[in-house]
């Protein structure tokens, strides 16, 4: 038996008991695993699972496999389950550094394909040590990127063999799991092409401002809808006091008593048609659609939407986005850069609040007016609703994810008992259940050039995944990757649209993240990955120098003279380069210069000199900018004062850099 007092510090313990006792190990099966915010018991040991969403802040639920909510679920026998249960406990209550319900769900994720590689193999996984062949097979069932975690894990476990009165495996065996398994290649989120990420910029943005054009609208048809089930029922609490059931909407009775269906209702409000535009299966009308519910639908889709524009110009996660709240939206006036919009993101009080902020675009604004009204909107319903405690905090400031709450809505049993607080995450894969007709299946097709620009930055794309003809699978990291790579003027994003589309961030992004002059307190991993992508971009932009695009006009002998440290590097050794600031490649009008030290001649506003530049390269892809710069100077000529010698001459040699320039284009 061991036994140990609870630290007073952990989320575990139950609230207002300063010393409880673990009376033994494994604990008694009524040992209270989890409570809530008023210190009920949520769960106990001997539960087949353990809901932790109350100290995770959103859902989640540890399963152990003896009785699978789902069919495709994890089985395991009770032997094995007890084991994986003891294994929790002991990263819960163990001597070690506290994990919060997210790792306890990530642990158990990891651990899940060993358990069930020793149950299809009919033994404990406590017995594994004895059964070389089924040890064997352990490197095949563990995902290759959580091998190592799953290894220090079980070394982790080993050490703990005396508290845990059981050993899965010795180090000897680990070794030889780990020299056994094949390398693995770090897959990058993808980076999503230019023409697929303005699409779905541009799609979403027409929602939002539709709905926000229509706004009035929608809250006089949702106000209507709640009248009529309080006439129906006397009052929206004595609806929802009816027994669990299916329940008839009190619009299918309206519509018997020739009062008009929901769709009547939605054309006489002016609204059927943006409804069936955005969330009515493909197909299908609003009349054929299930009613009522459409308009919650309808809400969820706005909500959704909303998320992904501002994932889309600020990076945060969807596990970010969910913690959003209506007041989130602040402006940070800087002297540089002029007014800074920041999304502050609902800490919880926590200690390690990892500094919620982040940088957003202007844009930003309209999603989240959108996702609030929706939000209001549905909070003064929850407070007719005597099932949910709802804080008047929440109901003034309300996230800007709400769950349904209307009486027509569809509500899971199983969150009835959950509160506001906690946040359920949302899937981009899900735009074709929450909002059906939000993309065109067509125009999220890939294209040759849509790959080309894929695998340019994100040379690990699985091909068989992404490939020309196939839609692309959009996902949240995928936004906050491409917007990272979009930020850092890499040079890979040529659109002049989406140029204009990022202008507003790109400055304030490198100048707080890039070079952390903010005084604001960022969000760490945003920052991190940002500077990452940064050595990233300018190692891609290194490796594009070898090509074809680029000519010196100093001659091809010069040029490869130049870029011969390029070729002889992988792309790993010009990441390492590029974090030494042993690269440096600066953008020019004319194409890039090489040049690490200061230039004289500026570069950037002054041609003269670059055409004679050991350091620079001429781009073939700036051709028709390089043109206009022609004709500006030209311009420039013609209006400059005759007695202004100096700035005709500074004038005369720029126009004289330009003619060079597409001479050594044409020539190359």
């Amino acid at each position: 038996m061991n036994e140990f007092v609870l630290k007073l510090d952990s989320p575990y313990a139950v609230p207002g008991i300063a010393n409880y006792l673990l009376p033994s190990f494994p604990p008694p099966p009524d040992f209270p695993i989890a409570v809530d915010m008023a210190g009920a018991v949520v769960c106990r040991y001997a539960d087949p699972s353990w809901n932790l969403s109350w100290l995770a802040g959103k859902p989640v639920r540890l399963d152990f496999g003896v009785a699978p909510r789902r069919r495709d679920s994890l089985r395991l026998s009770s032997g094995n389950s007890e084991l994986l249960k003891q294994v929790m406990i002991y990263y819960m209550y163990g001597e070690r550094n506290l994990v919060t319900a997210d790792t306890l769900s990530f642990y158990i994720a990891s651990l899940r394909p060993l358990f069930k590689l020793c149950n299809d193999n009919g033994i404990l996984v406590s017995d594994l040590a004895r059964y070389p062949k089924v040890v064997a097979k352990v490197s095949g069932v563990v995902h290759k990127s959580k091998l190592g975690v799953v290894m220090s894990m079980l070394f982790e476990l080993y050490n703990a063999r005396e508290f845990l009165q059981f050993e899965i495996l010795p180090p000897e065996r680990l070794q030889m799991i780990i020299k056994s398994a094949p390398e693995t290649t770090k897959r990058q989120h993808p980076y999503i092409p230019p023409r697929l990420w303005l699409y779905q910029m541009k799609r979403c943005r027409e929602m939002l401002e539709e709905f926000n054009r229509r706004c009035d609208d929608f809250e006089a048809i949702y106000h209507h809808c709640l009248d009529v089930y309080q006439r129906k029922h006397g009052s929206l609490a004595a609806f929802y006091e009816l027994p669990p059931g299916p329940r008839m909407s009190a619009f299918q009775t309206n519509a018997a008593a020739g009062l008009g269906s929901f769709a009547d209702t939605a054309r006489a409000f002016g609204v059927a048609e943006v409804i069936e535009k955005w969330v009515v299966d493909v197909g299908s009308t609003l009349d054929e659609g299930s009613g009522v519910r459409l308009l919650s639908k309808y809400f969820g889709a706005v909500q959704f939407v909303g998320s992904v524009y501002l994932a889309s110009f600020s990076g945060m996660r969807a596990s970010e986005v969910a913690r959003l709240r209506s007041d989130c939206l602040v402006v940070d006036h800087d002297e540089r850069v002029g007014d800074v919009y920041l999304l502050q993101g609902d800490t919880r009080k926590t200690v390690d609040d990892d500094n919620a902020i982040w940088i957003t675009s202007p844009t930003a604004k309209i999603a989240v007016e959108a996702m609030s009204s929706v939000a209001r909107m549905r909070m003064t319903t929850a407070l007719e609703d005597p099932r949910f405690e709802v804080a008047q905090a929440l109901v003034e400031n309300p996230y800007l994810i709400t769950r349904t709450y209307e009486p027509w809505g569809v509500l899971r049993v199983n969150d009835i008992g959950l509160g506001e607080e906690v946040r359920k995450a949302l899937s981009f894969r899900e735009w074709r259940m929450r909002c059906p007709r939000l993309f065109d299946p067509k125009e999220i097709l890939i294209t040759e050039e849509d790959l080309q620009a894929a695998r340019l930055v994100t040379p690990s794309l699985d091909m068989d995944r992404y490939a020309v003809g196939k839609p692309w699978n959009f996902t949240f990291h995928q936004l906050r990757r491409t917007l990272n790579v979009n930020a850092t003027h890499s040079g890979i994003v040529s659109l002049p649209s989406l140029q204009y589309e990022m202008k507003h961030q790109t400055p304030t992004m490198s100048l707080y993240y890039g070079q952390g002059f903010s005084r604001l307190r960022l969000n760490r991993a945003m920052t991190t990955e940002f500077i990452e992508t940064m050595f990233q971009a300018l190692a891609t932009r290194a490796s594009s120098l070898l090509g074809d695009e680029f000519a010196s006009p100093l001659g091809e002998k010069h040029k490869s003279r130049m870029v011969e440290f390029i070729s002889q590097r992988t792309a790993n050794q010009l990441l390492s380069m590029a974090k030494k600031g042993q690269i440096s490649i600066r953008e020019t009008v004319l194409g890039v210069c090489l040049n690490r030290d200061y230039c004289p001649y500026g570069g950037i506003d002054h041609l003269s000199e670059c055409t004679r530049c050991d350091k620079a390269l001429i781009s073939k892809a700036k051709r028709g900018q390089i043109e206009r710069v022609g004709r500006l100077i030209a311009q420039a000529i013609v209006d400059v004062d005759s007695v202004d010698s100096l700035l005709r001459e500074c004038f005369d040699a720029q126009e004289v850099a330009v003619k060079e320039a597409l001479n050594v284009i044409d020539a190359d």
